[in-house]
C-alpha cells in the first residue's frame, strides 16, 4: 500500500489507482496523449435513480473517450470499464489537482473545493441551493448550464464533458482560483459580517458600549438593560414604559 499525503489526511492508494491518476508521473513524456480524468460524485444523493445515472455517466464516458473517478456512485459489485475508477472517501483538496474537471451535485463544500483547485465544473443539482450554485457556475463561465438530475441524459452530459475542456472555460476556472487564493477568507467573512451589522440599531443611545434591549417610545430612545434598571430603580420611569427593542426593521 502506498500513502499520499493530502491537506487533511493521509490517503492510502493502491498501485492501480496510482497508475490511473499517474501519481508517479510515469507518463510524463506522453501525458498529452492520455485522456482527461473527470471527477464525478453525487454522494448518496441519487437515491433510487443511481443505477440510471451511473449508466448515463458510463455511456457519456464511452462516447467522449474521457476517464473518470467515481465517488459514491458505483456500488462495490458494479463492473466498471477500464476508463472508470471507483474511489471511496477521498479529500477533495488532495484529489482535485489530479483531474481536469469536476462533475457533482453542487454541495457548497464540493463546489468551493473545485473552484479553489481551478477546475471547470459541471453541476447536476437535485434540490435546494444546488440550483443556485449551478447558476453561479454558469454565470462565471466556469461550466455549462446546470443539468438537473432527473433530466440527465447521455447526450447533454456528453456536451457538458466537451464544454468543460474548452480553453476559455479552463481559463475562467483558473481566474476564479487565483481570486480565491488571493483572498483571506476569514478576514473577508469578518469584514462582510461587520459591514452588514445594524450598529445604530444595536447600540444603547445613553451608553453606546452596551446593546439596546428596550425602547422608551415616548422619548424615542433605545436603551440597554443596565440603563433601564437604573431608570426604574430611581423612579424615573415605570416598568410598563419599557418595550422590547428589536434590531430588525
Amino acid at each position: 500500500m502506498i500513502y499520499y499525503s493530502g491537506r487533511s489526511s493521509k490517503l492510502p492508494i493502491d498501485p492501480f489507482r496510482v497508475e490511473f491518476l499517474d501519481l508517479n508521473n510515469n507518463h510524463y513524456y506522453h501525458k498529452e496523449s492520455l485522456s482527461p480524468i473527470i471527477y464525478i460524485g453525487f454522494c448518496s444523493i441519487t437515491g433510487h435513480d443511481s443505477e440510471r445515472i451511473l449508466q448515463v455517466v458510463l455511456e457519456a464516458l464511452e462516447k467522449t473517450g474521457y476517464r473518470a473517478v467515481l465517488s459514491s456512485l458505483a456500488k462495490d459489485d458494479d463492473k466498471l470499464p477500464k476508463n472508470a475508477l471507483k474511489i471511496g472517501n477521498v479529500s477533495h483538496d488532495w484529489l482535485f489537482p489530479h483531474v481536469s474537471a469536476v462533475c457533482h451535485h453542487s454541495g457548497a463544500g464540493t463546489t468551493a473545493a473545485g473552484l479553489r483547485a481551478g477546475k471547470p465544473t459541471i453541476i447536476v443539482p437535485f434540490f435546494g441551493d444546488q440550483f443556485f450554485w449551478g447558476n453561479v457556475i454558469e454565470k462565471n463561465g466556469v461550466g455549462p448550464r446546470a443539468l438537473p438530475g432527473q433530466n440527465l441524459t447521455t447526450d447533454n452530459l456528453v456536451e457538458s464533458f466537451k464544454y468543460v475542456h474548452e480553453p476559455q472555460v479552463r481559463a475562467a476556472a483558473e481566474r476564479i482560483r487565483d481570486a480565491i487564493l488571493k483572498e483571506n477568507g476569514c478576514d473577508e467573512a469578518l469584514r462582510a459580517f461587520q459591514t452588514h451589522l445594524p450598529l445604530l440599531r444595536m447600540q444603547s443611545y445613553l451608553e453606546s458600549t452596551y446593546t439596546a434591549c428596550y425602547q422608551l417610545e415616548e422619548f424615542h430612545l433605545q436603551i440597554s438593560r443596565r440603563v433601564a434598571q437604573v431608570l426604574v430603580v430611581s423612579g424615573r420611569i415605570e416598568p410598563t414604559q419599557l418595550h422590547l427593542h428589536s434590531t430588525r426593521y
